[in-house]
């Protein structure tokens, strides 16, 4: 799918469902899963991982192993891959922001109850 995915993943909007093999880490994977969001292709896409980065730890928890450093494994794990069962993922994310400073006053009148600030 390198170097742009989103219009290789085009190609496959007509299929009911297919399979994808991602060949690298975590965080291919992650990008790849985030092209197929953003184009709403989840729901019929099947993604199987070939793990040549450096923490794989997705593909050792799906049981793909933790890493391929072998050719001649190559041809085993696309057997593996066309015998797979699926398993969901959740995928979220966790967004944070810094809360405007409080002078020490600001902070003893919300102790009080008598601030209008809100967090």
């Amino acid at each position: 799918l390198s170097p742009c995915p989103p219009l290789r993943l085009r190609l496959f909007q007509k299929f009911s469902t297919f399979r994808i093999l991602v060949c690298g880490g975590d965080g291919s994977v992650g990008w790849v899963l985030s092209e197929i969001d953003a184009l709403g292709l989840h729901k019929q896409c099947q993604l199987g991982v070939l793990p040549l980065g450096t923490g794989n730890d997705l593909a050792r928890v799906l049981g793909w192993g933790s890493l391929c450093d072998d050719d001649t494994q190559l041809l085993q794990i696309l057997e593996k891959l066309e015998r797979a069962t699926t398993k969901m993922l959740d995928r979220w994310s966790v967004l944070t922001y810094e809360a405007p400073k409080q002078s020490p006053s600001a902070l003893k009148e919300e102790e009080n109850g008598d601030s209008n600030i809100q967090v």
